[in-house]
């Protein structure tokens, strides 16, 4: 299936039956933006029902000693993450609990530092850690779901023909000397593989810092502007529904309510469907959960993992 935001376009108007040329009720932007809109309020809410880990990604921070403040990754969506935990300096996890506001001044002040904080509190935009951190060498890692990219066409990213080293070598696009940049997944299942990172450009070369991984980049995926992709970030068939979704908006906007009307009917046929599909990403095998304090809380036979 072709998961760019061109075919998105185009089945769009395919289905809207919209006018096209100097007839064009809509432009291609306002198409983009109408579709954005639906994929923010009406199909990643399906996907965050599911409880299937659809868009989360995980983020890591060096922690600075004496500082226990840090803000909230900027494309979290709603400011809410799935998971906070410590990695030590041998780069073991542990995790952290959360805490009450009411409840964290318990923790708080110069005699209630130590060296490893095990929880946190969450105000306003940032993770506040219990008890300030007094070592360093600490990394905190969060789990989060990752908010949509704002969606453009082809033209506007990068095509990669090549990964050598830290240089990614594209063509197509307008980019600046130094562009922050996203690298997206043009082949399912779509994704992020390098988020906001900076890079020097010359000549359709972009160059990434020593420490940021590439290897998951291969030929045919996309290079684009920080927060934006040419690919639909979700999983083929609820890009599928995405289409219908969005179409049947469209015509709504348009004015063509009944048109609207079937279209949506046919959408809930297929999303019923689609969410006992989708309910299990691992076949007939059930998500195991572990109690905090249970006999299998420390792992199989091995150190406990998080």
């Amino acid at each position: 299936m072709d998961l760019t935001v061109d075919a998105l376009l185009a089945a769009m108007k395919r289905k809207s039956n919209l006018p096209l040329g100097t007839s064009a009720k809509f432009s291609d932007a306002q198409i983009l933006t109408i579709a954005y809109e639906v994929l923010i309020k009406q199909v990643d809410p399906i996907l965050l029902t599911l409880q299937e880990e659809y868009g989360v990604v995980r983020e890591e921070f060096a922690i600075t000693a004496l500082d226990g403040t840090y803000r909230l990754p900027e494309r979290c969506i709603s400011g809410t993450i799935t998971q906070a935990l410590i990695l030590d300096t041998n780069g073991d996890p542990f995790p952290l609990t959360r805490i009450g506001p009411s409840e964290s001044w318990r923790y708080e002040g110069p005699s209630a530092r130590a060296a490893t904080p095990g929880a946190f509190t969450l105000e306003g935009d940032t993770i506040r850690l219990l008890p300030v951190p007094t070592a360093s060498g600490l990394t905190l890692r969060l789990r989060y779901r990752l908010r949509p990219s704002a969606l453009v066409l082809t033209t506007a990213c990068g095509l990669v023909t090549s990964v050598v080293g830290q240089v990614v070598n594209a063509t197509g696009g307008t980019f600046g000397a130094s562009p922050t940049v996203d690298v997206v997944r043009a082949k399912p299942p779509s994704g992020v593989l390098v988020q906001q990172q900076g890079t020097t450009y010359l000549a359709g070369a972009f160059t990434f810092g020593a420490g940021v991984d590439l290897t998951g980049i291969t030929a045919g995926d996309y290079v684009c502007a920080y927060d934006t992709t040419c690919i639909v970030p979700l999983p083929e068939r609820f890009a599928m529904l995405f289409v219908d979704l969005a179409t049947a908006q469209l015509q709504e906007e348009w004015g063509k309510r009944d048109d609207a009307m079937v279209t949506r009917a046919g959408v809930d046929t297929y999303l019923t469907r689609l969410q006992t599909a989708q309910s299990n990403r691992v076949g007939a095998q059930p998500m195991l959960v572990i109690q905090r304090g249970g006999a299998l809380r420390g792992g199989f036979g091995f150190r406990r993992r998080f």
